[in-house]
């Protein structure tokens, strides 16, 4: 009779030490099921199929399911040798509560356009078309074609308006 009862324990406790558990998880306010998200227990991660099911192998005598994912409220679930198989865990959704935001702007195109154009010109050290950058050598067959001058830059670059910091400096 010792034996036997040796054995029983024996036998119970290998079966506990490798159970596998395996359930559904679902949304509590829907009953939908809440795919690809990570069970846990000690030890083992295991993702959720398209349809909420889940089997984790558990290997000690008593551990907990664990499921902690965005948007839900974390749950822990012990599982004990002879708690039961299948399990249906209802994930709670977590919503947050948020102060109001006013995003108000008053746009100057103009004045922002220039400003942008100012940083730019400090940070890459850009300046201005100048003459000589209106003109550009041309490799044509034609003997008299030296330069090539664009003439929409040439004006551009003419009618440009010096910075009021040069104007200043003038003696």
């Amino acid at each position: 009779m010792k034996h036997l009862a040796f054995l029983m324990f024996l036998f119970c406790c290998v079966q506990a030490s490798a159970q596998t558990v395996s359930g559904f998880v679902i949304e509590k306010d829907t009953r939908k099921p809440v795919p690809f998200i990570v069970v846990s227990a000690t030890g083992t991660n295991v993702f959720t199929t398209e349809a909420g099911s889940f089997s984790i192998r558990i290997r000690q005598i008593s551990d907990t399911i664990k499921i902690k994912t965005m948007g839900y409220k974390p749950v822990a679930i012990p599982v004990t040798p002879f708690s039961g198989q299948l399990k249906l865990i209802e994930l709670v959704p977590l919503t947050y509560k948020l102060n109001g935001v006013t995003i108000s702007a008053r746009k100057r195109y103009l004045q922002d356009s220039l400003d942008n154009r100012r940083i730019f010109a400090k940070e890459y050290a850009f300046k201005g078309p100048v003459l000589t950058d209106v003109m550009h050598h041309i490799s044509t067959d034609a003997p008299f074609a030296f330069v090539n001058v664009d003439v929409l830059a040439c004006t551009k670059a003419c009618l440009k308006r010096k910075p009021a910091s040069t104007a200043c400096n003038k003696p």
